[in-house]
């Protein structure tokens, strides 16, 4: 388990690592999130259950070695009637390097999935990533 730090050091947040291939522009390569969500609850954006994000800070690192590092602005996690979730989070562009050193910009992340083994922590998720990138 991830421990995020937190306002209360007696109570640090229990974190989420998440990695994941990416294909498209500006190029191939793969993402790391770390994450924290906020208890589970009423999402109004789900229109039921789920949770919101607390932190998502996220680095992509395309296949030409240059990073595109990103942090949350809103995000949400649905909890669907067949076991399923959806996702969604927006995120700002906050630098970079290489190609992306002080790139600004945002994006939005669409994603869907499904618990993957008994442990109920593996997921597996497919998605789209949209948004402008300025350099």
């Amino acid at each position: 388990m991830i421990f995020y730090p937190s306002t209360n050091p007696a109570a640090p947040q229990p974190g989420l690592l998440i990695q994941a291939a990416v294909k498209g522009s500006p190029g191939n390569g793969q993402f790391t999130i770390t994450s924290v969500a906020n208890p589970p609850g009423y999402v109004p954006e789900c229109n039921g259950a789920g949770q919101t994000f607390a932190h998502n800070d996220m680095v992509i690192t395309l296949d030409s070695l240059s990073m595109i590092f990103a942090k949350l602005q809103a995000g949400w996690l649905c909890f669907n009637p067949d076991y399923t979730v959806s996702a969604e989070a927006h995120m700002t562009i906050t630098g970079g390097t290489g190609k992306y050193e002080d790139a600004s910009g945002y994006f939005t992340g669409t994603f869907e999935g499904q618990s993957i083994g008994t442990s109920g922590f593996l997921a597996a998720e497919t998605g789209t990533i949209v948004g402008e990138i300025y350099r």
